[in-house]
């Protein structure tokens, strides 16, 4: 017990100084957040959440203390280990204490020895925790946001298993067969279970937890969670007598006989593993014999845990533009009593189709607002749409233009909008898009209604609204449908008009464009 509590505190007080400078990290931001609230203790209230999540989904979950690297009796290569990272330790305090500047530290750290290769990818935001970002070469694939396995056939009823963690899961030192899952898989040798890699880079087991929460689980799949720092020693001994826990933290202690298993003093060669993979096989084998248990999780601790989901969601938004908070009081500036509806619209271009919608939804309300797409995406400018939407809708008095910012149908809230005309995605994710709507922008323009037209053509568009159909009510915001303006061709669509242009069948577009769209087109030379 004294030996690791020696362990935990130089662990903190590394990561302290490694850290302390990243003031902008998503971490950093949900930890300010959290002490706004005052909100103390809240690990074991997240980690039960996800747990409750999983089982009522019919699945199970198990919570893995990982191997640390050994103390006493190392082996020549622990030895070295050992001295490299102490060396490491001393440059970057010496460094953060202004002591040596980056040249020498860099100069320093390249004498240091270090594996062959180091396989990672950087992190990026989806909601309120990190994935990875996408990438395949011929030693990693990483596929919406997670390191894929080898590839096999896949069988459609097949049960899953998710191994959630970071780097260890991630694997950074090991080729993709020779990945925790990969072996994992391969030790459990079961046609009708897949193990999926849910390791990410310098992810904790509070971000694990809300991806497993935004994670879909089915009857008879299984979550691991391997890792579960940031925990102390105490709760997560508490946490063990409320979950199943496999403690894997001293198999690598020495005296053993599995040889040399760590490249660093945190991750391991593909032999450990394969070792710890034959542990975990074993867990799960017994876990799913075992079934369902579930544990108490009360009402004080849901409290928490809907308190800390709160502050990463503002962490979250703060991390993609920290001007969050002046875009809603902007938005509040524009608030005029009354019933009040919102269309949000790309208009690319803007076509008789729009100011149809626009029209007629401004007859039901005191206030529409109408939201421009802001994100430079499309085939005209948010400059030019703007542009073309100002000039078609002058003479609607009670019609407000707002840019939508980060935060309505942007590539952060509802990316698959943007990729919309070359695939599909049928598990396409537009929570986060709604939450935000729902929880700021609606309130601060005390919006009662949304306005959509009806979408014959586009299915992305047309699943956005079906799920918008059945989000917003529930919440106090009305979704009125408006069926779609048609010409002779048939229902008037923007892509259709930028077929046109594209073919230069120019004489067609009076029956598409305002005259203030065609004279802007003009103008911005696309008719010439």
């Amino acid at each position: 017990m004294v030996l690791r509590r020696i362990y935990d505190l130089g662990k903190r007080t590394y990561f302290l100084i490694k850290y302390r400078d990243l003031k902008n990290s998503l971490q950093s931001l949900i930890e300010e957040e959290i002490k706004k609230e005052s909100i103390i203790n809240y690990y074991i209230p997240v980690l039960k959440a996800a747990k409750r999540y999983v089982e009522d989904n019919g699945g199970s979950i198990l919570f893995v203390n990982r191997p640390i690297f050994p103390f006493f009796n190392l082996s020549k290569n622990e030895k070295q280990i050992r001295s490299i990272r102490w060396n490491n330790r001393i440059l970057l305090l010496l460094y953060n204490l202004g002591l040596i500047d980056t040249g020498a530290k860099e100069k320093l750290m390249r004498n240091v020895k270090q594996p062959r290769f180091k396989i990672v990818t950087p992190n990026k935001l989806r909601k309120n925790y990190m994935v990875n970002e996408d990438c395949e070469n011929k030693f990693v694939r990483v596929i919406n946001g997670y390191r894929q396995n080898p590839r096999k056939a896949l069988n459609e009823n097949a049960n899953s298993i998710y191994v959630f963690g970071s780097s260890h899961v991630y694997s950074i030192y090991c080729r993709q067969e020779s990945t925790l899952t990969a072996l994992l898989e391969k030790e459990i040798n079961d046609p009708n279970i897949h193990v999926y890699n849910r390791g990410v880079l310098a992810a904790d087991s509070m971000n694990s937890a809300f991806a497993i929460l935004d994670t879909e689980i089915s009857k008879g799949d299984m979550v691991i969670l391997y890792g579960l720092s940031p925990l102390s020693e105490g709760e997560k001994i508490k946490i063990k007598n409320e979950v199943d826990f496999l403690d894997l933290a001293e198999i690598f202690i020495r005296p053993h006989n599995y040889g040399d298993v760590f490249y660093d003093s945190r991750h391991l060669t593909p032999a450990g593993n394969k070792i710890v993979a034959k542990f975990l096989a074993k867990a799960v084998k017994e876990n799913l014999a075992t079934g369902i248990t579930k544990d108490s999780f009360s009402e004080k601790e849901k409290n928490i845990f809907q308190k800390i989901d709160h502050c990463r969601y503002r962490a979250a938004i703060r991390y993609v533009d920290d001007g969050f908070p002046d875009y809603i009081k902007s938005l509040k500036s524009k608030y005029k009593p009354g019933n009040n509806g919102i269309a949000a619209m790309n208009c690319n271009p803007f076509t008789l189709g729009h100011k149809y919608l626009v029209s007629t939804a401004a007859k039901m309300v005191d206030t529409l607002y109408v939201f421009v797409l802001e994100e430079d995406k499309s085939y005209f400018s948010f400059k030019q749409r703007f542009q073309m939407i100002k000039e078609g809708l002058k003479e609607i008095t009670n019609v407000e233009l707002v840019p939508s910012g980060k935060f309505l149908v942007s590539s952060f809230t509802f990316p698959d909008y943007f990729s919309k005309e070359e695939i599909f995605n049928p598990a396409m994710d537009v929570d986060y898009d709604f939450e935000l709507f729902i929880d700021y922008i609606a309130p601060a323009l005390n919006l009662a209604s949304r306005f959509i037209g009806n979408e014959p053509f586009c299915q992305t568009t047309r699943t956005h609204s079906e799920i918008m159909k059945k989000t917003l009510p529930p919440k106090g915001i009305s979704v009125i449908e408006i069926e779609r303006l048609e010409n002779e061709f048939g229902p008037i669509s923007a892509s259709k008009v930028r077929e046109l242009i594209k073919n230069k069948e120019f004489e067609k577009l009076d029956s598409f464009l305002p005259r203030t769209s065609l004279d802007l087109l003009t103008m911005f030379g696309y008719l010439n």
